[in-house]
């Protein structure tokens, strides 16, 4: 398929069916791939805002952000410009250019994807591209996810160039009369993408001379088995996961799991490795083989009353195998919160995954019955003195809980929950001038709701209406 307006804008609209009224973030280097991405989706009325990394590596950086700048200022597109030490960062990483060039754009797309409220980033990558990362995936082992190669819509990434050649960027940007810049380090073999480029794929092409067309093929065909893998492991897990935290369990959704060691261990070796995979890439760690080995073998020794552990990239998530569990958890720092509390209102942290909401109602008699671990309370106005304090739990914190006639320590009740270390960081306690007044999940304070236990004795059903605090702790908003 030849690359013009046409069947490109064919293809974005009735194949992938995009919304042209969607804010996009553009990768623009100003070479031939990224100048014809940015001009097809400009004249296909996409909502379009580019954005340009300068990597100071070559002398002609300032010149190739000046070509960017001019393009995006004749066509009234608005653009980002960024600039990355490539050479700090790949030092100070121990990691080569190449993948500290990508770290930096990458990181520097995402960042200003937010500043900008795009929700996605379309990168220039074409189908030589996607023939150069199969190549250098497979020359690095892995599975089936590595032969899949990219896809167009991958997460917060969009690669509408994917069916097209970067000769058919390099012709499309000629017949348009487009200016683009020539990457000099696109010809240097001592970047292993380059050999691949240069060197491998010619010897391919001989032997095939629709090699890339096959190799893209046969990408399409691993990733639907790839996904279609996945879907049966999911399927496989459901069954054997352990609910942690009770009702409390959003607080750690996105930093833990749990499943039976001995069904887990049961599971087909394909799956098993799949399932460790899956699930720390879910906490934000991808495993080796190695590594995904390695937790295979400590499952048995689990199963016979011997914990092992493996950490995986250097401490972001740890795979823990106990006598009846593998937990997988990522590793977080203890998190530092504190809010002083006026009055009504809404306190919420979604990266702690929890809200907590204070409302008025007025109503003739209290609620029926109050458990002493509920997430929400109806309190008297008069019970409940303003302003109130949130924070984390600390050592020596202590509560006399409904229903209880001596004070206990915080630590042993949330223990008696079995909240795993990850929630009880995450957890806020409610305080006020006296002490802790409200665990959410765990328990109320005995001086909090003296008037509410003796009304609901007495059953009093007075018709004169009060004043009421509802307080409500749940999961935070859904992430946009």
């Amino acid at each position: 398929m030849k690359l013009t307006r046409e069947s490109f804008k064919t293809y974005l609209l009735k194949e992938l069916r995009w919304d042209v009224q969607t804010p996009l973030l553009v990768g623009f280097s100003g070479g031939g791939d990224s100048t014809a991405l940015l001009d097809l989706l400009h004249r296909s009325s996409c909502n379009v805002i580019a954005a340009h990394l300068n990597h100071g590596l070559r002398p002609e950086a300032d010149a190739e952000q000046a070509v960017c700048e001019e393009l995006c200022l004749e066509r009234s597109i608005p653009l980002v410009i960024g600039k990355a030490n490539v050479t700090k960062l790949a030092r100070d990483r121990k990691m080569g250019i190449e993948e500290a060039s990508r770290e930096a754009r990458y990181a520097f797309f995402r960042q200003t994807a937010h500043q900008t409220d795009c929700r996605f980033i379309s990168i220039a990558h074409t189908r030589s591209d996607q023939v150069e990362t199969i190549l250098l995936n497979l020359t690095r082992g892995g599975g089936l996810a590595a032969l899949s190669g990219m896809q167009v819509l991958d997460g917060d990434l969009f690669r509408p160039l994917l069916p097209f050649d970067h000769s058919d960027s390099i012709q499309y940007c000629k017949d348009q009369d487009l200016a683009f810049c020539h990457d000099s380090s696109n010809e240097n073999l001592e970047y292993s993408r380059v050999r691949i480029r240069k060197q491998v794929i010619p010897e391919l092409v001989k032997i095939n001379s629709a090699f890339a067309s096959s190799l893209s093929k046969f990408s399409e065909i691993t990733h639907e088995e790839d996904e279609y893998l996945d879907a049966v492991t999911a399927h496989a897990l459901q069954p054997l996961e352990i609910p942690l935290n009770s009702e409390l369990r959003f607080l750690t959704i996105d930093s833990e799991a749990a499943f039976d060691l001995v069904g887990f261990s049961k599971l087909p070796l394909t799956l098993k490795r799949r399932a460790i995979r899956l699930t720390s890439i879910y906490l934000g760690a991808t495993p080796t083989f190695d590594q995904t080995q390695l937790a295979i073998q400590y499952l048995d020794k689990a199963i016979y009353g011997i914990p092992s552990s493996v950490s995986l990239e250097g401490g972001k998530v740890v795979i823990e195998l106990k006598s009846k569990a593998i937990h997988f958890r990522k590793i977080e720092n203890k998190f530092d919160f504190a809010e002083q509390i006026p009055g009504a209102g809404v306190i919420e942290y979604p990266e702690l995954n929890w809200k907590l909401e204070i409302g008025q109602i007025k109503a003739t008699a209290p609620p029926d019955r109050q458990e002493r671990n509920s997430l929400k309370l109806t309190i008297p106005s008069k019970s409940l003195d303003f302003p109130l304090h949130l924070r984390p739990i600390e050592p020596g914190d202590r509560i006399q809980p409904l229903g209880y006639s001596k004070k206990r320590k915080l630590s042993n009740l949330i223990s008696e929950y079995q909240l795993t270390a990850g929630a009880k960081h995450r957890l806020p306690i409610l305080f006020n001038r006296t002490g802790p007044i409200w665990i959410p999940g765990i328990c109320v304070s005995n001086a909090l709701l003296p008037q509410i236990s003796k009304e609901n004795q007495q059953e009093n059903h007075s018709q004169e209406s009060e004043l009421y605090y509802v307080l409500s702790f749940s999961e935070s908003s859904p992430k946009s």
